[in-house]
């Protein structure tokens, strides 16, 4: 990444020149003749220029490595949970089934967004008795990943499950509920859930009439985490049913948390690099006034208004921080992947982000305030009348 970034730095010249080459025709089409002088100026000093344009991109790229980092960050351990954890809340009867009616006290707790109750039978696995769920399309559309398919004569078995009963992927399973038995393959799940998963029409085979074993809940989004989950421990205490609360609701909260402080970090990061990269350009367009001096006061003798001056200026100190901006929102985009990959070190599954708003946003804010760093420059230039510049040496 240093060594990227040091890259960067020593194209920035060769680079500034290209675009100042570029933005020739838009900036005498958008700007006219103040457009054109505008130009002029920038490509006397290409190398002052440069060293100004440099401070503001390095902190634009620090700003966009931390967003897009962040961003990168927060898709893949969002993509990662749902996979591991495809249901915000669960729960699951432990001994008897659900009672009746638990299910309308859920949906009706404040940030919850979607309830499904899920049928199952206790069987035999193993030796073991546990309860299997049998997943309908309700279900399906409660949980946040995706589930595998469940096609009849399959058996989704979480880790956990497949860990303790020693059950290998393929092998096949015999599950016996009273004097039903079916034998299907075993299929492992990475999706850490608390009970085996079938299709209905297996579970239909093993019990005709089966009940709510488990109930799946979907939060809405923005929802307190720390009090759903309370809520929720509380219906199901009041309904006097024993069931454990599973799911990765505060887990989500808790990554979330994080992220946003990184967020925080970055906003605290603009700032200061703006403020930095502020100075240097109004410096170096303050210089500039000064060098040019009798050339601004002949111009201004010759007919230009003192408001196409000020124009002339904000042009300057617009391309110099839309320059810096973009070159640093396309470093710190490509550092911020690439360092997501090698840090995350979830390989292939990391799933790069890229938070166009928030890069458009610094690209906003950096341009604005350029404008505005023009402002003292032009007072400069404004402050001597053209008759006294002209007679300076």
């Amino acid at each position: 990444g240093v060594g990227c970034l040091m890259g960067a730095l020593l194209l920035t010249r060769p680079a500034l020149a290209l675009t100042l080459r570029l933005a020739r025709r838009p900036l005498a089409r958008l700007g006219g003749p103040s457009g054109q002088l505008a130009w002029a100026n920038l490509v006397r000093n290409p190398r002052r220029i440069a060293a100004s344009s440099t401070a503001l991109l390095i902190g634009v790229t620090l700003v966009a490595t931390v967003l897009v980092a962040a961003a990168t960050t927060r898709a893949t351990l969002a993509s990662e949970i749902d996979t591991r954890y495809p249901v915000d809340a669960e729960v699951l009867a432990l001994r008897d089934p659900l009672p009746d009616g638990l299910d309308d006290v859920l949906a009706a707790t404040p940030g919850v967004a979607d309830v499904a109750v899920v049928p199952g039978t206790t069987v035999q696995i193993g030796g073991t008795s546990r309860p299997v769920l049998g997943i309908d399309e309700a279900a399906r559309d409660t949980a946040r990943g995706e589930l595998a398919e469940l096609t009849p004569g399959r058996l989704l078995l979480p880790p956990a499950v497949a860990r303790n009963g020693g059950i290998t992927d393929g092998e096949l399973i015999t599950l016996g509920s009273g004097a039903a038995a079916v034998e299907l393959r075993a299929q492992l799940s990475s999706a850490d859930l608390g009970s085996p998963l079938i299709s209905t029409a297996d579970l239909a085979r093993l019990d005709p009439t089966p009940a709510a074993w488990a109930i799946w809940i979907r939060t809405a989004p923005g929802a307190d985490a720390a009090r759903v989950t309370e809520q929720i421990r509380a219906a199901v205490a009041d309904a006097d049913a024993a069931a454990v609360l599973n799911g990765a609701v505060r887990l989500r909260e808790a990554y979330q948390s994080a992220l946003d402080t990184a967020g925080l970090v970055a906003l605290g990061l603009l700032a200061v690099s703006v403020a930095i990269a502020m100075v240097g350009i109004t410096n170096t367009l303050t210089l500039s006034v000064l060098e040019r001096g009798r050339e601004s006061a002949l111009l201004r003798a010759l007919g230009l208004t003192r408001r196409r001056l000020r124009a002339c200026l904000a042009w300057e100190a617009l391309v110099l921080a839309l320059t810096a901006a973009i070159g640093g929102i396309v470093l710190g985009s490509a550092l911020g992947v690439a360092g997501s990959y090698a840090l995350l070190e979830f390989g292939p599954r990391t799933v790069p982000e890229l938070p166009i708003a928030q890069l458009a946003g610094v690209a906003v804010v950096a341009t604005a305030l350029a404008a505005l760093a023009s402002t003292l420059p032009a007072h400069v230039a404004l402050r001597t009348p053209p008759a006294r510049a002209l007679t300076t040496e």
